[in-house]
């Protein structure tokens, strides 16, 4: 996991190369978690460092949706990670998980 990790953390560097280094590893540890089919909560990830900063970019950038959330929504439909006070289960779509397991090879 932690070649995984550095790999991802490689990979948003590129991506958002105006985001600060913690961020960015807070990000990077959720992608690697969830590929590795590890669970990952809304507060879990909140309590990271800079964990609420790289919730709100995940959630900006359509990396991150609840578990359960259907495919067939738009996604303001779906996207309920800041909109409630619940502690929701994470799960990657599909085309991150693609793309979160390319940057680890």
């Amino acid at each position: 996991m932690i070649k995984c990790r550095e790999s991802l953390e490689r990979a948003l560097e590129t991506l958002f190369e105006n985001e600060n280094e913690t961020i960015l590893d807070t990000m990077a540890w959720a992608l690697a978690q969830l590929l590795e089919g590890k669970e990952v909560t809304t507060h879990e990830l909140q309590a990271l460092p800079e964990g609420m900063d790289a919730l709100l970019l995940m959630d900006e950038w359509r990396l991150l949706q609840p578990v359960g959330a259907s495919l067939t929504k738009a996604w303001e439909d779906v996207s309920q990670l800041l909109s409630v006070q619940d502690n929701l289960k994470l799960t990657l779509p599909a085309w991150v998980k693609t793309l979160v397991r390319i940057a680890c090879r």
